[in-house]
């Protein structure tokens, strides 16, 4: 029977603390592993983890302690249950805690056996055995002498009495089942147990195989062999394994291979001389180890090795033999290609110093030189061919307390596939020791072959001088520890190396233990000076000068740091400077003089802030400027812990700001700690997780406060006083900065303002003094007396009255007075004129004069304001003689220019006082955005016609383009021409007409209906006429005669009824309007119907709550609702209760009543066009003429309203009503159906 493990180890934690009197304290286990507790067991104990994991060293706690705080991982048995054990790993960290008591972090997790293993056992100290969960066998071993008899039965070629031997022997041991490939392996362990296994591999080395459910799978398929068993003397062969992969044939094709059909497979040359596994006389001794080719499947030679065993099965005294067969060509390639290359490799020799080589590895340790250079005689002092016959003689040559070492990495290199890197000692034949560092890697060309080339080289003179190094290295230590300046010694990878003897002192520590090994980050983060350390490991130096906290007595110093690499090495040097409160704060003020000196304005502000958050360890640091009108403040610079950030703008209210800008007295203002608590609406203050705040405001020379310099912590500042100081002294030099900076800003300004007025002017503006020196001129004065230099300009020549006058002549005469202004024309090219108006003002003195001149080209002006005049006499012209309109110019802002017309009468409007307004502001929004859409397009130089209303008037407008004298559209020309009474008539015609055809479509189908239904009982009466027995009354025939001639009159009189209903619908008088609930109607109607609403069982259901009410007559909705009901009824379905569901709801200028029934439905593909005519019906099943439908539509039709069905058949129908509602004659008398 199998014993299969029920239980499977998850990811378990568990926390142990180790208290400073060495006690143990289990604090947290996870509940995965509480499911493996027995019954009364404590998992509080050692005891619990050491059955468990019994093969661990004891107590389990304190082993477990030491060994995960060195963090070396373990693997080790892991007991299931009293059957079965699996494998687990366990590892883990140690951190130590302030109270010096340190917790211990262990996780524990299911491991895959070692590769090599295949089968195992556990023994117990009292001969149990725990089998290994993997095992898969068909029943339990429970004992030594068990596990004994399954491998005899399982390799019954196995010596019984030396297997027994091996089996009672309590020695780490080991006992070759098939050579090279399969062991069996005996190891004792901690406490009285021992572990047997079933290897792969050589009982020297095993295999790297991953083991697999199926022994024979795993033997026989990942090894990559082929295995044959078989009778000597016997052609029949048994096969199996990875026959497919070596030679291509499938294992059904291989199946019936006999001895022969093997033979037929190898190379002729190789067959004569080989003695292979297959041969009739084999010694029992003999293992069988050839190589030859053979043909695969595709027709091609390989080589192979043929590794074969011969054993005697003493059941059947037979002679048996087992053998693996493996593909070697890969080897056989790499020895032809190091023959083809071995003069590459002398050559290579020749470069390389010290001994090159290629090793070929197997399994078992196996392992042969296949190259050797001849640097081996220098090196090693022995020849190559030494080292090509026996790798032995070099392991030899090693030092005996390094072989070991050695041959360990050559090993787990091997099995990793990883590249073999040692440093060592030989002892050479001489007695000489050398030191020798080898490497070597796997060539990958060779797939499944491991040839590996590397070399040693000799590198005795590099330790010589790394013993010299640490000599002086002790010896700078020395130094080190006795220096008067505080030293700390780290890595490059910011790890704490040493501290000296008055670093200690300094921090009170009585050794270096509590700090070396720990990360500069975890004491310096968020510190100040940390940077200067961030700057050394990046650049080799970093500087901080400034207040320091010790991490463990929170001891607080002013300090200089200086911090540098040493030359050619790892190691960073900091010296710490001891620093006054004085020297500290003087050493900032220069610092700041340095600065101000050679920066101005902003980037002294911003490199201030930087360095007052490095310097004094602030966190932020902020200037800036006090803005009265709004009560805010600018920033002008800010910073945090030495970087800037970008500018804001900070609202002073409720903020200890506003304290120092409002406060009366200048002082700084210092809140320790908890500002955030004390100032709790300032938002930024909570959002920074700001502790400490510093302050004060900034005057100028008037003391007027003009801004603030602030200092902000995340933590309580710890020297207010010299912050303080710092505060008052750089408060006066920044506001001095500031008056600078801004009386700059203004110059800039003014100057800024003048050049834009001087060039920005569309006139000429030049000075000249009293000598006529021309000292200022814009650019607009060479354009407009079209010149080409200033030289020219004092020599032009004016017209004044029909006189040429020169313009200096002009200045000259003006100068006389303060300010003179006149008009002048000055001649240009073509025999054109420029009207100008000059004006002169004078400055200054009669000694000391300047003259400003301005001369503004008007002619384009004058040529305008004719051009206007005689337009407006133009439009006015218009506008007087125009019926019902106006005239009007927009510019192209659409603002009136000009308006007049006979409209504005009757209006009673002013046009005059649209003049400057704009055009679209008298009309509604939608009126207005269509008119602007086009006159955007009037703009664009299209003409239009459009219609708008305005005062419940309608208007056609024109809008025409006018352009300037440029050719450019500036202007509009809109006519508008009220059109009201014209469009009243044109509604009134459409409506006749509509009228007229809805009459005259009436009448056709009245004519058609009475011609049609009257014409029937009238022939009727006419024919009972004619067989009328005049002559002889009593004839018994005449009484036949008048029963017909009664049933023809009474249809004529119900047609005739019918058709006078329709008629009084369309003479009806305007009926009576009312407020109307639509539910109260429904009610009313329920009432009136309430018979056949029981009888009939139908469901009524109604949603009124989107329109509720309307405003109609009472008995036309009435009957509306009547007809749908009867309707419902007596069209229902004949297989489910009848229900009607009706709701309202508005849509647009529509109320819309829908009444949906389940009716029996309604063909409307067939029947649809004649839904609503008159005496349609379509069910014979119903009683009735086919006049309701037609009454309800003409009726609804009769105040514009539409009747629309949707229907399907079977299903039922739904008829909507769209009704508008009517205007009340006197809606607060008006009485109501509701009341």
């Amino acid at each position: 029977m199998v014993v299969e493990a029920d239980l499977n180890i998850e990811n378990i934690l568990l926390t142990l603390k180790k208290h400073p009197n060495q006690r143990f304290e289990l604090l947290y286990l996870s509940t995965a592993l509480k499911k493996f507790l027995n019954e009364g067991e404590k998992e509080m104990q050692d005891s619990f983890f050491e059955r468990l994991m019994p093969t661990l060293d004891r107590p389990f706690f304190a082993k477990m302690f030491a060994t995960v705080g060195s963090g070396v991982q373990i693997c080790t048995p892991f007991v299931l249950n009293p059957y079965m054990f699996t494998f687990a790993q366990l590892e883990g960290c140690v951190i130590a805690q302030e109270d010096k008591s340190y917790l211990c972090n262990i996780l524990i997790f299911q491991q895959p056996a070692p590769k090599e293993i295949h089968l195992s056992w556990l023994l117990t100290p009292t001969g149990e055995v725990i089998c290994y969960e993997k095992n898969q066998l068909k029943k339990k071993l429970n004992t030594l002498r068990e596990i004994q008899y399954f491998l005899l039965e399982r390799f019954n070629f196995l010596n019984s009495n030396d297997l027994e031997r091996f089996l009672q022997s309590e020695a780490n041991s080991k006992f070759e089942i098939f050579s090279k490939q399969l062991f069996i392996k005996s190891e004792m362990l901690q406490n009285g147990h021992r572990m047997i296994s079933i290897c792969y591999g050589s009982a020297d080395n095993e295999l790297d195989i991953v083991d697999e459910e199926v022994y024979d799978q795993v033997i026989k398929q990942q090894s990559g062999a082929i295995y044959y068993e078989h009778e000597i003397g016997n052609k029949v062969v048994r096969w199996s394994g990875a026959i497919e992969k070596v030679l291509g044939y499938t294992q059904a094709e291989f199946k019936d291979f006999s001895v022969l059909d093997w033979s037929d497979l190898i190379h002729p040359d190789d067959r004569g001389s080989l003695i292979t596994g297959f041969d009739e006389k084999l010694d029992l001794e003999q293992t069988l180890d050839v190589v030859y080719r053979m043909r695969n499947k595709a027709g091609e030679y390989i080589y192979v090795h043929d590794l074969a065993k011969p054993f005697f099965q003493s059941a059947t005294g037979k002679m048996f033999v087992l053998g693996a067969i493996r593909d070697i060509s890969e080897l056989k390639q790499a020895e032809m290609d190091l023959l083809d290359n071995k003069s590459k490799l002398k050559e290579l020799t020749g470069v390389v110093p010290g001994m090159v080589y290629m090793l070929k590895r197997g399994v078992g340790g196996f392992r042969q030189f296949m190259f050797v250079s001849e640097g081996s005689k220098q090196l090693f002092e022995v020849d190559a061919s030494v080292f090509t016959d026996s790798v032995q003689s070099l392991i030899e040559l090693i030092h005996p307390e390094d072989v070991e070492e050695v041959l360990r990495i050559d090993e787990e290199s091997f099995l990793a596939g990883t590249k073999f890197e040692s440093h060592f000692r030989i002892i050479t034949p001489s007695g000489q020791t050398k030191w020798i560092y080898g490497a070597s890697n796997k060539l990958e060309q060779y797939e499944n072959e491991y040839i590996w080339a590397g070399f040693f080289i000799d590198i005795t003179y590099t330790k010589e001088k790394e013993t010299e190094a640490q000599f002086n290295y002790l010896k700078y230590r020395s130094l080190y520890e006795e220096s008067p300046l505080a030293i700390i010694q780290f890595d490059s990878g910011g790890k704490i190396q040493g501290l000296n003897k008055r670093l200690l002192q300094k921090l009170k520590l009585d050794n270096e233990d509590v700090l070396v090994g720990k990360d500069l980050r975890e004491i310096l983060d968020g510190k100040p000076a940390y940077k200067a350390f961030q700057d050394a490991l990046r650049t080799g130096e970093g500087f901080y000068e400034g207040p320091y906290l010790t991490y463990y007595h929170k001891i607080g110093y002013y300090v200089r740091i200086t911090v540098k690499s040493i030359e050619n090495s790892e190691i960073l040097l900091a010296t710490i400077e001891d620093l006054t409160e004085q020297e500290f704060i003087q050493n900032i003020l220069n610092k700041v003089a340095d600065i101000s000196a050679q920066l101005k304005g902003t980037e002294f502000f911003n490199k201030l802030c930087e360095l007052l958050t490095q310097r004094l360890g602030i966190r932020y640091c902020m200037i800036g400027e006090f803005l009265p009108k709004s009560g805010d403040i600018r920033t002008l610079a800010v910073a945090k812990a030495g970087q800037l950030l970008p500018n804001f703008n900070y609202p002073l209210e409720h903020t200890p700001c506003s304290t120092a800008i409002y406060h009366a007295e200048h002082h700084p203002v210092i809140i320790r700690d908890g500002v955030a608590d004390e100032y709790y609406k300032d938002k930024m203050l909570a959002d920074l997780k700001i502790v400490s705040y510093g302050a004060i405001s900034i005057l100028d020379a008037e003391d007027n406060k003009i801004g603030i310099l602030t200092f902000m912590d995340d933590k309580p500042m710890e020297n207010e006083e010299n912050i303080s100081k710092i505060l008052k002294i750089l408060g006066d030099r920044i506001g001095v900065e500031m008056q600078r900076v801004k009386y700059e800003q203004e110059l800039v300004t003014t100057n800024h303002l003048q050049q834009a007025i001087l060039n920005g002017a569309d006139y000429a503006i030049f000075s000249v003094d009293n000598h006529f020196n021309i000292n200022l001129i814009n650019a607009k004065t060479l354009e407009i007396f079209n010149i080409d230099n200033k030289d020219q300009l004092l020599d032009i020549r004016l017209i004044d009255k029909n006189k040429l006058i020169r313009l200096k002549s002009l200045i000259a005469k003006a100068s006389r007075s303060k300010n003179y202004s006149s008009y002048f024309h000055l001649p240009i090219p073509e025999g054109e004129h420029r009207e100008l108006k000059i004006s002169v003002v004078t400055l200054g003195d009669d000694r000391d004069s300047n003259y400003v001149i301005f001369a503004d080209d008007i002619t384009e002006r004058t040529s305008a304001e004719k051009k206007l005049i005689e337009s407006e006499q133009l439009y006015r012209s218009i506008a007087e003689n125009f019926p019902k309109g106006t005239v009007d110019v927009l510019d192209k802002d659409l603002r009136y220019i000009y308006t007049e017309g006979k409209e504005y009468q009757h209006l009673g409007m002013n046009p005059k006082e649209l003049i400057g307004s704009f055009h679209l502001l008298k009309y509604e929004a939608e009126v207005a955005v269509e008119a602007k859409t086009h006159l955007d397009a009037v703009l664009h130089g299209e003409t239009v016609m459009y219609e708008i209303t305005y005062g419940g008037q309608y208007y056609l407008k024109s809008g025409v383009p006018l352009t300037n004298a440029d050719g450019e559209i500036d202007r509009i020309l809109l006519v508008t021409q009220n059109i009201t009474e014209s469009k009243k008539s044109e509604k009134e015609r459409e409506k006749l007409i509509k009228d007229l055809k809805s009459h005259n479509e009436e009448l056709q189908r009245f004519a058609y209906i009475v011609s049609h239904n009257l014409r029937a009982p009238i022939v009727n009466i006419s024919a009972l006429l004619n067989l009328y027995d005049e002559e002889d009354p009593a004839d018994p025939e005449n009484k036949e005669v008048i029963e017909n001639l009664k049933i023809s009159t009474e249809l004529l009189s119900a047609t005739l009824m019918d058709l006078i209903e329709v008629v009084s619908i369309k003479k009806q008088k305007v009926p009576k309007v009312e407020h109307l609930s639509f539910q109260h109607v429904i009610n009313n109607v329920e009432r009136s119907l309430y018979q056949q609403i029981v009888e009939s069982g139908v469901k009524i259901t109604t949603d009124f709550k989107e329109a509720p009410d309307i405003n109609y007559v009472y008995s036309h909705l009435e009957n509306f609702f009547l007809n749908f009901l009867t309707n419902a009824i007596k069209y229902k379905h004949p297989e489910r209760p009848p229900a009607l569901h009706v709701e309202s709801y508005k849509m647009g200028e529509f109320h819309v009543i829908a009444f949906s029934d389940n009716g029996i439905g309604l063909d409307l593909e067939r029947y649809g066009d004649r839904l609503f005519g008159l005496y349609q019906r379509f069910h014979s099943h119903v009683d009735g003429k086919g006049l309701g439908l037609y009454l309800v539509r003409e009726q609804i039709r009769a105040f514009d309203g539409d009747l629309t069905v949707e229907s399907e058949l079977g299903k039922g129908t739904t008829f909507k009503v769209f009704l508008k509602s009517m205007a009340l004659k006197d809606p607060v008398t008006e009485p109501s159906i509701n009341s």
